[in-house]
């Protein structure tokens, strides 16, 4: 597939009474904001292309150099910046608190309502191993609690993607808020967003680009501008000032937008320059195409805008998908992936990497478990050795291979066995450097 791969930069916006200015069948000023940025800074989104592109391929492959081991754990320090106008927009830090929360349970797949999760779709879940937390220092050193609040004279940062474009919110000197340092923290601006006085525009944010540290004499789109933006009313868990009129994303809402920080595309790929259809792609494999006209509104779960060979429906649950909070609640694994990558790579210095030891990383031996299994067997290897890849074959009584994988190795493996039938199955495990390091009989159940 050979398309021109364009990275979000997405602003989510909920539904406009109808009138003649509604753009009812366009929910994202994505395409507006890049050809305005483009505008601005010539090539940008050659570059996007490029490091989406990058990312996606290396997360694919699973390049050991630049992707960070199965057990980091990366832990963000956020500051939110309320710039508000009136009083309202104000928000309490207990929302802030409850949206810090509500971003940990999202990216770490602790929310109770992972169980609403399809089970088609349950095999492909991911946890980000990715942890927030509020800022207890500016960037001067200073204690903080992670939260600046700057009063303005601005009634809206919104007024169309012009003005948009601008960032008005993200400096001081245009009456908004400057960023800390945008390579150590990450920035959350909330502000009014309101459109003509609707509550159209939800939030957007800025995708990883490396930008300040591209060779060359253009230098793109300044780190000032890395961050998120939302809607105030869509902070925090129970937000009393939510005004409804449209998408009820609500504390999700950030989750949404902070996924595309992260280098995450729609579903549905984000089309531009005239296409549509479902030959638009997000090059994530474990996310079932999805008509790009048809983004998710509600909790619509018998959608199904792509008939493909797997015949899936869409992924409604997906935080990258316009569902409402009550219905989306997963990533998948590779988008997973695709985010600790670019943490990894393009977003460097952003936290702190923890890596935790794996349990039974001390075995003798080779091992998987659990057997029997029904779902996924986790695969621990002793002594890895740095760019080893593996083999992973299941194979099955009459000696057909039903599953296979080559990967890099790593102290813990996971291969999902939710699409075979249930049976004996033999597992073999070879090695490109130490040669075969495990075979046995497994037995899948349903």
């Amino acid at each position: 597939m050979v398309e021109r791969i364009i990275l979000s930069l997405v602003l989510l916006i909920a539904s406009l009474p109808l009138n003649a200015q509604t753009r009812q069948k366009e929910p994202c000023g994505t395409v507006d904001y890049l050809e305005n940025l483009e505008e601005l800074y010539p090539g940008l989104n050659q570059h996007l292309d490029e490091l989406y592109q990058e990312s996606i391929e290396n997360t694919k492959h699973k390049m050991l150099h630049k992707t960070p081991p199965i057990d980091t754990v990366f832990d963000i320090p956020v500051v939110f910046h309320i710039v508000w106008n009136n009083i309202l927009e104000n928000i309490h830090d207990s929302l802030i608190i409850s949206q810090v929360d509500a971003l940990n349970d999202a990216f770490n797949r602790e929310n109770d309502d992972t169980v609403n999760t399809r089970e088609i779709f349950k095999p492909v879940a991911g946890n980000a191993r990715i942890r927030f937390h509020l800022a207890t220092e500016d960037p001067d050193g200073n204690p903080s609690n992670g939260i600046t609040r700057t009063k303005t004279t601005r009634t809206t940062f919104y007024n169309g993607t012009q003005t948009l474009s601008s960032d008005f919110v993200k400096k001081t000197a245009d009456d908004g808020k400057d960023a800390w340092d945008t390579y150590e923290y990450l920035n959350v601006w909330v502000c009014d967003l309101s459109n003509r006085g609707f509550p159209s525009l939800l939030g957007y944010a800025f995708p990883p680009t490396n930008a300040s540290r591209w060779d060359g004499s253009n230098a793109f789109v300044g780190s000032e501008r890395q961050g998120v933006v939302v809607h105030y009313s869509t902070v925090g868990r129970n937000n009393p000032r939510w005004l409804g009129g449209g998408l009820n994303t609500a504390e999700k809402t950030a989750v949404h937008e902070v996924g595309h920080y992260l280098g995450l595309r729609h579903i549905w790929g984000d089309p531009r320059f005239g296409q549509n259809g479902c030959d638009v792609d997000d090059f994530i494999d474990d996310t079932p195409p999805s008509r790009s006209s048809s983004a998710t509104a509600g909790c619509s779960s018998g959608k199904n805008t792509c008939l493909t060979a797997n015949d899936l429906p869409d992924m409604l649950e997906n935080y990258m998908d316009y569902s409402d909070k009550e219905c989306s609640n997963m990533f998948t694994k590779q988008q997973v992936e695709a985010m600790r990558y670019n943490l990894y790579n393009l977003r460097k210095d952003l936290g702190e990497k923890t890596f935790i030891q794996p349990p039974h990383a001390n075995l003798d031996v080779t091992t998987v478990f659990p057997n029997p299994t029904s779902g996924a067997i986790r695969i621990f290897i002793k002594d890895p050795e740095d760019e080893e890849y593996l083999d992973i074959e299941l194979i099955d009584m009459l000696g057909r291979t039903v599953l296979e994988l080559n990967v890099v190795s790593d102290y813990e493996l996971t291969l999902q066995t939710g699409s075979i039938a249930a049976g004996n199955y033999r597992i073999k495990i070879a090695s490109d450097k130490r040669g075969l390091l495990y075979k046995r009989m497994i037995f899948k159940y349903d």
